[in-house]
């Protein structure tokens, strides 16, 4: 191994590991596609080693690669320890790349952007929306808004908020459909549906979802909302976003009400990022700044009193060996 090793390919030979295609890395890294050849060539003759098995399926790690991989991610994390550090000295304002769903990306951080970086003069956010869970082992996004509490991973988390879940349809549907008085009257409807469900739906919705009901699903959640609201169906959505809707009516209520969670999640080589933190604190306020908006018609169970007497005193209990941050 010679002394030409950088920086830049280290970055490089982590994208191609990470997504396993030159266009995968390329787009990671926001360079091109012979830049990312380039440096990974150099990179890996620097090594003297064959790094990658190349294939039909992409870039495959070899058996060096591998133990190259560990080296790697080691001195990724070291150097974004050093930045953090030379952030905190010089304040210098980074974008900070946070990743939410489209629920809490689109309709309650997106419209408060401009307050955030009017409270906080050295955030810089890029806000990512997408229904997926982003990786933050694969530096997807430097926060990761989710629905779910992850249990594996090097990762810190924390609770932002509980918020409940209704049933809704139009005016104007309603209007012109059998009326429903019980969960099973939804049988003669349609409801508006995900395609794929990324967490494992609640008892109430497996209710639902076990009817014989007609569907439009779809992979769009401003899909499922714009149908909703032009009379095409039921449709289970977070109060907090169909409120801001007066055509659309809560059914069942307050029978049919599933409470759900939003969490913070980064990964611990940026649990002290100044950025990181600054942002995480900015969207706790403004949470706790519309706590009343989240919930409707909630109703305690003994582990959710639990957990909102764990909010109340700002810090939140690990689980399955995930540290947390304190408020």
């Amino acid at each position: 191994m010679d002394d030409s090793i950088d920086w830049n390919g280290i970055c490089c030979f982590l994208a191609v590991a990470r997504t396993g295609r030159l266009s995968g890395a390329a787009k990671r890294l926001g360079i091109d596609v012979t830049t990312v050849h380039r440096r990974l060539a150099h990179f890996e003759a620097s090594t003297q080693f064959r790094l990658f098995d190349r294939g039909p399926s992409g870039y495959n790690l070899s058996e060096r690669g591998q133990r190259m991989l560990e080296t790697a991610e080691a001195i990724e994390s070291s150097i974004l320890r050093l930045r953090s550090i030379v952030d905190e000295v010089a304040n210098f304002a980074r974008p900070v790349r946070i990743g939410a769903p489209p629920e809490f990306g689109d309709y309650f951080l997106a419209p408060r952007i401009a307050t955030l970086c009017e409270k906080n003069e050295i955030l810089s956010p890029q806000l990512f929306v997408r229904t997926e869970p982003y990786s933050l082992a694969n530096r997807e996004v430097d926060i990761s808004i989710t629905f779910d509490r992850p249990t594996e991973g090097r990762l810190y988390v924390r609770k932002l908020t509980n918020f409940t879940v209704g049933l809704y349809a139009s005016q104007s549907y309603l209007q012109s459909r059998p009326p429903i008085i019980n969960i099973r009257d939804l049988g003669t409807h349609v409801l508006i549906d995900d395609i794929a469900q990324e967490s494992q739906p609640s008892a109430e919705q497996q209710e639902i979802l076990q009817l014989d009901m007609s569907r439009f699903q779809t992979t769009s959640f401003a899909a499922k909302i714009n149908a909703t609201r032009a009379g095409s169906g039921i449709c289970m959505l977070p109060d907090f976003i169909a409120r801001e809707y007066s055509e659309l009516k809560r059914i069942l209520d307050p029978r049919f009400s599933i409470t759900r969670a939003f969490w913070t999640v980064v990964h611990a080589d940026m649990r002290n990022d100044p950025q990181a933190k600054m942002a995480i604190n900015a969207i706790v306020a403004e949470v706790r700044a519309m706590q009343a908006q989240f919930v409707q018609n909630e109703r305690p169970t003994k582990s959710l009193a639990k957990v909102l007497a764990q909010h109340s005193t700002g810090r939140f209990e690990a689980s399955a060996n995930l540290p947390c941050f304190e408020a």
